[in-house]
Order: C-alpha cells, then structure tokens, then sequence
C-alpha cells in the first residue's frame, strides 16, 4: 500500500510564515536647521527683531496660510514677530523635529501681558529648510490651542465696538508700533469690560 504525501497548513499554505514588518524610524534632527530656528527665538526673546529676521527675509519662499493667500508672506511674519516685540512678548522654543520631507519643524509659544497670550501661550510652528547652509524655504502657521478663545472674543469686540482697529490688531502688522499701541489700550479695556 501507499500514502500520499502529507502536507502541514504551515509549509503548504505558508501560514507559520510570519509577515516582516520594519520599524519606521524618524529621520535623525537637521541640527544645523534646528540651530537656526533656536536662534531666531532667542534673538526674538531678547527684543532683537533685526537679527530674528535676517535668515527669514534672505530665505527664496516664506510662507503662511495664515497671513492671507500672496505667494510671498515674508512682510507679513516679519510683521507679526515685530509686534510681538513691541507688546513685550516672552518667546520660547518648545521643540524641533526633521520630517521625512527634510523640513525642520519646530514649535514656539510667544506670552505677553498685553494680549490673549496670557496666561496661555500663542503656539506656532515653523518648519524651514536649509540648502547649502542657507534658509531656502519657510512656513510659519499658528498651533491651536487655548489661546484661540481669548483671540476670537477680543477679535469679536473689536469688530463691534472698534471696526476701525480690526486691521492693524489682527491682519495688518505693517507698523507693529502702532499695532502694539492700539492692543495696550483695546485689551485692557476688553478685560474690564468682561469683569463687569
């Protein structure tokens, strides 16, 4: 008599053969793009607007949906940054990570005692790239976060008791002193007026 041959599940069907599956493993920091970011945020800290834009306004594209729909938004986050200067902004670097994209994304939070900053920071990110040692590329967007609800109230006030301030407070920081001025004045009041 014969049999047939016998054949397991496992090597007929492949069934015990486990899948390979790899690990994704992020990309290792650009510390030389990092390095960049982490000096645009101390010069920004320390009320020097000049250095913090220098690589900013050098860089081929800078971009931010936030700011409007030009190609080109480097006069626009050179303006809000002067701003936050003016109204006596805390800045910090919160942390910078290399996407697989080869852009370098690092968050900051800015707090001032003079705006919805306070007490919950204003986070952004900014992602940046360097070709041959030099910023080519720039995105600076807004994070969300607590302070959104502050922003919205105060931006709602402003449209009903000062239409006229609505631009240079939340669109147009071409004279950041004259921003910092009207938000000294319209923020205390907003304060006192949710108070009573």
């Amino acid at each position: 008599t014969t049999t047939a041959a016998e054949t397991t599940p496992s090597t007929a069907a492949g069934a015990s053969e486990s899948p390979t599956t790899t690990a994704f493993v992020p990309p290792e920091l650009d510390v030389e793009a990092a390095a960049v970011v982490e000096g645009i945020i101390e010069a920004l800290d320390a009320g020097d607007i000049d250095s913090a834009l220098a690589p900013i306004l050098q860089a081929d594209l800078v971009v931010s949906t936030a700011q409007g729909f030009e190609t080109d938004q480097r006069e626009a986050v050179a303006g809000r940054w002067a701003y936050g200067v003016e109204i006596e902004s805390t800045f910090e670097l919160l942390g910078c990570t290399t996407t697989t994209a080869g852009l370098t994304r690092c968050e900051f939070a800015r707090t001032s005692p003079f705006d919805y900053s306070s007490p919950d920071p204003l986070l952004s990110v900014i992602q940046l790239r360097l070709v041959d040692g030099r910023v080519s590329f720039v995105q600076v967007e807004p994070k969300p976060g607590a302070w959104g609800a502050p922003y919205d109230a105060f931006g709602d006030w402003i449209q009903s008791n000062y239409p006229d301030a609505l631009g240079p407070l939340f669109m147009d920081f071409s004279d950041p002193v004259v921003s910092a001025e009207l938000t000294r004045q319209y923020y205390a009041e907003w304060l006192e007026s949710q108070d009573s």
